[in-house]
């Protein structure tokens, strides 16, 4: 049995005034963004769940 728990992400910090040249997004979100979608990736290759109940 795998559980897996994500907690204070930050989703939708703006800080240090930065933009990416690319995208245009503030440089922190846009960091924060893309680890918040590789922990994502991550959790689902690791397949976690739970057994169901019985009955």
């Amino acid at each position: 049995m795998k559980l897996i728990h994500i907690a204070d992400t930050h989703l939708g910090l703006a800080a240090f005034s930065r933009l990416d040249p690319e995208s245009g997004m503030n440089l922190r979100e846009k960091q924060i963004y893309e680890n918040f979608l590789r922990a994502i990736n991550d959790i689902i290759n690791q397949k976690p769940g739970l057994p169901r109940p019985r009955r």
